[in-house]
C-alpha cells in the first residue's frame, strides 16, 4: 500500500453464471489503496473482490519489481514488447482475499504460464493440453470452438464443482490439483486449461512468455 497504493488496478469477482472470460465479471478500475483497504487490510466489505491481473508492474508499480524476483529458469522468456522496449502488460499481479477465484480458463496464443506466489497460496486445478486431445468427447468439448466458458444445456463447467452428470467427459481425464504457497513457482505449458483458488490471502505475479525451452511444446501443441 505504501509502495503502489496510488497505482490503478483492476479488479472483479467471480460469478458462476457469467460468461467472460474464467467466470470474472464486474470490471473496475481502482487504486491499490482504495482495493487493500477495502478487501485485505481493513477488510470493510465482505464482497469477494480480486485484483486479477491485466496491468503489468511496469506500468502500475514499476518499483515492485524489486521485491518480486522471478525463478532463473523463466527469466530468458520472450514476451511482446512496445516501440519503448517495455512490456506494459506483464509480469500481471494477482491479490485475493479467500473465496476468490478464477474458473477453468486457457491463456492466450496458446503459450506456456508461469506464476511465483509471495504470500499465502494459490490452488490449481489444471488439464493439460494432452487431457483435452485425449478423446473425441474431450475434443468436442474444448477444442470445437472458442469460447471464454464451456457450457451444455444451459450449465456452466465449473471446475471447482463440476457436474459429471452434464460433462461426463470428466470421468475419464486426469485432473491436477496442487496448492502453490509462499516462495514456490508453478508453470504450465502451453494450451493447459486451469482454474485457480485461493483458500486464503495470496499474492502472486504471472507471465505468459515464450521460452526457448518451451519452443517445441509450443509448435506442438499448434500443430494438434
Amino acid at each position: 500500500r505504501d509502495l503502489c497504493g496510488g497505482g490503478l488496478t483492476e479488479t472483479s469477482k467471480y460469478e458462476a453464471k457469467a460468461h467472460e472470460w474464467a467466470g470474472l465479471s464486474d470490471l473496475k478500475v481502482r487504486t491499490m489503496k482504495e482495493y487493500l483497504e477495502t478487501y485485505i487490510l481493513n477488510k470493510t466489505s465482505d464482497e469477494l473482490v480480486y485484483s486479477s491481473g491485466s496491468v503489468g508492474i511496469p506500468e502500475f508499480c514499476p518499483k515492485l519489481e524489486f521485491f518480486t524476483p522471478v525463478p532463473s529458469y523463466v527469466s530468458l522468456g520472450v514476451v511482446p514488447i512496445d516501440p519503448y522496449k517495455v512490456q506494459p502488460g506483464q509480469p500481471e499481479m494477482y491479490i485475493g482475499p479467500p473465496g476468490t477465484k478464477t474458473e477453468l480458463h486457457m491463456d492466450g496464443y496458446l503459450i506456456s504460464f508461469w506464476m511465483s506466489v509471495y504470500s499465502g497460496s494459490k490452488v490449481f486445478r489444471i488439464l493439460p493440453f494432452d487431457e483435452l486431445i485425449s478423446s473425441k468427447g474431450m475434443k468436442r468439448l474444448f477444442l470445437e470452438k472458442e469460447t471464454n466458458r464451456w457450457a451444455r444445456g444451459g450449465k456452466q463447467l465449473e471446475i471447482w464443482d463440476p457436474d459429471l452428470d452434464v460433462f461426463p467427459e470428466l470421468l475419464d481425464a486426469t485432473v491436477y490439483e496442487g496448492a502453490v504457497n509462499a516462495g514456490d513457482w508453478i508453470y504450465l505449458p502451453g494450451g493447459a486449461l486451469h482454474g485457480v483458488s485461493n483458500d486464503g490471502y495470496s499474492w502472486g505475479v504471472s507471465i505468459n512468455s515464450m521460452l526457448p525451452a518451451t519452443v517445441k511444446n509450443f509448435a506442438d501443441v499448434c500443430l494438434k
